[in-house]
């Protein structure tokens, strides 16, 4: 085996071990935290659709008092009208081109953490990432 071989097998294995670290990396909410924000979109979303007779998009929700005191606790930031970040997580809603229906996700920015997602059915689903223990 030459150097130049060795050098590039020691650097694949330093990036394998650092990508495995980086993938169990935990997430500053715990599961109860995602339930209940996960709990308040669906109940915003009922609050809109009473008003508006459509589901509406996650900035369209950020006026709703539930939800803005649910994320309130852990910095919700709204960065598109489908996504926001708190604690670490990615909270994405998207609603269907006429408002009929939605679906609402919770997944970890970066690493391994419960994924957390739900519909107008009301029912919260939850996983793990293939990979993530």
């Amino acid at each position: 085996m030459s150097r130049e071989h060795l050098r590039i097998l020691v650097f694949a294995l330093g990036v394998t071990l650092a990508a495995s670290s980086f993938a169990q990396k935990k997430t500053s909410l715990s599961e109860a935290d995602l339930a209940g924000l996960i709990r308040a979109v669906n109940t915003a979303q009922l609050n809109w659709l009473a008003k508006h007779g459509t589901y509406g998009s996650l900035r369209d929700l950020s006026t709703d008092k539930l939800l803005t005191a649910r994320g309130a606790r852990s910095e919700l930031q709204i960065r598109r009208d489908d996504l926001a970040t708190v604690g670490g997580y990615e909270l994405r809603i998207v609603v269907d081109s006429e408002g009929r229906y939605y679906f609402a996700l919770l997944i970890p920015e970066q690493g391994c953490g419960a994924v957390l997602f739900s519909t107008e059915a009301g029912v919260i689903y939850r996983g793990k990432a293939m990979g993530c223990e």
